[in-house]
């Protein structure tokens, strides 16, 4: 195991995989959005926060997926966002306009030096050079002075309207720029012009890509390029040799990786942003996130070269519309521990203060409620030990009988934040479906290691991030056995200072680490109490 990232390089990696196949692609579509609802309710229930974000295909193609993520600053996605409309996107699918201060027009693109007569490209440029069965080729992209380009927006660009349908800006390890022999060169503040023809050398085909939010008079992208390839002594390709592209070899598209503070596009075209000044308009937030699940709609991709077939309503053989999907479980506890950390009373992902005890949601805990039964000073209560032992089993079975009883329990109100699954009427379900309560016999359990002292009973329970502890302690046995110590462990911001005197029960204080205690709680409110944390 690395020990970056907590838990996440855990070399065991188990996957829910799940695929689906239709005969018609309005079906396959449904059958897509059911499952997508099933996954967001699995993510509800665990009650981390996270996003479904829009992503691309990748390798296993499709027109449509959607990621799935645990929001953590040790996450190594980055996911964009806008707080306004509410739209989600990874750093390679997303979209959005970029400051208007950033782009030029078509003419002062390319400045000429007055003190010694060289010219300079305003611009940031990107590209990519190599050669294919001989053909010296190179890929140009000019985007907003200042940026870095979206390389998964710029290979597909390639591969689609390119001499090439290779993948040039080649993958994480850099092998297919090795086997292609790939030059990759960027200049993001510009360059001059005798610089950038150095390296473009003798290129015997040229295509070059020009950002659409680039210039402010897009629609004299051809004469730049034109220009610049006169500057270049560059002849750019009139007809590729795949017939791909326009006349000019030149192109205009989304290439620019869109970054934090860019505006969302959907909201800044808008109806409802119009009246707004453009610097007012809903900008993008970047946030840090593990992906633990992945959903795609494949449509036939794979149906048809695989001769997969269905007869449909009609009784005609067609190929099946797929979809498939995944969970990665090991991983989604792994981000679910990372995530905790941030999250916990004491720690926010916002504030980036970790508290480095592991707390778990209720709803994948290993226990919910771990009982501890405190050795005491049997000589001063008067207790033999089988009378402690039996009085120790009372209280267990009484607190066991209580918790039980929450599956049943509704009224808890939904509040922002928690993301639990709730019932119709908008109370809190303790239940599992058909398979009992969170708050069952098995799922709690009882840490009668009476041979270890007290505190390292107690200080186990925290390591192991139990969110409700039960002491039967002193509280216990001076109160005629009828009160107990409730520790939460809790997930949410609630402190002492915020209940008020319409609460059931007042917690005595808070520790240091952000552990609520409950003292001489009555054993008949511990469910009321607990439930208030769900």
């Amino acid at each position: 195991m690395r020990p970056r990232s907590e838990l996440l390089r855990c070399k065991e990696f188990l996957m829910k995989d799940m695929y689906s196949f239709d005969s018609n692609e309005n079906d396959a579509l449904e059958s897509y959005k059911r499952v997508r609802e099933a996954y967001n309710n699995i993510f509800k229930r665990i009650g981390a926060d996270f996003a479904v974000a829009d992503a691309d295909s990748g390798d296993i193609g499709g027109s449509l997926s959607q990621e799935y993520h645990i929001l953590s600053k040790d996450g190594e996605d980055t996911l964009i966002k806008c707080n306004s409309c509410s739209a989600v996107s990874n750093e390679e699918k997303a979209v959005g306009v970029v400051p208007q201060n950033i782009r030029v027009d078509s003419k002062s693109a390319i400045t000429k030096n007055m003190e010694n007569g060289s010219f300079n490209l305003s611009l940031s440029v990107h590209g990519f050079k190599y050669s294919i069965n001989g053909e010296k080729i190179i890929n140009l992209f000019l985007l907003p002075v200042g940026r870095q380009p979206n390389t998964v927006k710029c290979n597909k660009a390639i591969t689609k309207n390119s001499n090439t349908s290779n993948n040039v800006t080649g993958d994480s390890s850099g092998n297919r720029q090795a086997e292609l022999g790939i030059l990759e060169f960027s200049f993001v503040d510009g360059v001059e012009i005798e610089k950038l023809r150095e390296i473009v050398g003798d290129t015997s085909s040229t295509e070059i890509f020009i950002d659409k939010q680039t210039l402010l008079d897009p629609e004299n992208a051809q004469a730049l390029a034109k220009n610049l390839s006169i500057h270049l002594n560059l002849v750019v390709n009139q007809k590729n040799n795949r017939g791909k592209g326009d006349a000019n070899g030149v192109y205009t598209g989304d290439y620019t990786e869109i970054k934090q503070g860019d505006f969302c596009e959907p909201c800044f075209n808008g109806a409802n942003h119009k009246s707004t000044g453009i610097e007012n308009r809903p900008k993008l937030v970047a946030q840090r996130a593990i992906e633990v699940g992945h959903i795609f709609y494949l449509g036939t991709k794979y149906s048809i070269p695989l001769g997969a077939n269905l007869t449909n309503k009609v009784n005609k053989l067609v190929p099946a519309e797929m979809g498939c999907y995944g969970i990665g479980v090991m991983r989604t506890v792994q981000a679910v521990a990372d995530w905790s950390r941030f999250n916990s009373s004491t720690g926010s992902v916002e504030a980036g203060n970790v508290n480095n005890r592991l707390v778990w949601p209720v709803s994948i805990s290993p226990y919910s409620v771990c009982i501890i039964p405190f050795e005491v000073n049997k000589k001063r209560l008067d207790l033999p030990f089988d009378t402690y032992e039996q009085l120790v089993n009372s209280g267990v079975q009484r607190i066991t009988g209580e918790l039980s009883a929450l599956k049943s329990r509704r009224g808890h109100k939904f509040t922002p934040g928690n993301t639990h699954a709730h019932n119709n009427d908008g109370g809190y379900d303790c239940s599992y479906g058909n398979s009992g309560s969170l708050f069952s016999p098995e799922n709690l359990v009882v840490d009668d290691r009476l041979y270890l002292s007290n505190g390292y009973r107690l200080t186990d329970s925290e390591i192991i991030g139990f969110p409700f502890v039960i002491v039967l302690g002193n509280d216990y046995f001076n109160s005629g056995h009828q009160n107990i110590e409730l520790r939460v462990n809790t997930l949410k911001n609630k402190t002492v200072s915020q209940y008020n005197e319409h609460e059931s029960a007042i917690p005595s204080s808070t520790t240091p680490d952000g552990t609520i205690v409950f003292k001489n709680l009555p054993i008949n409110r511990i469910g009321e109490t607990i439930i208030k944390f769900l």
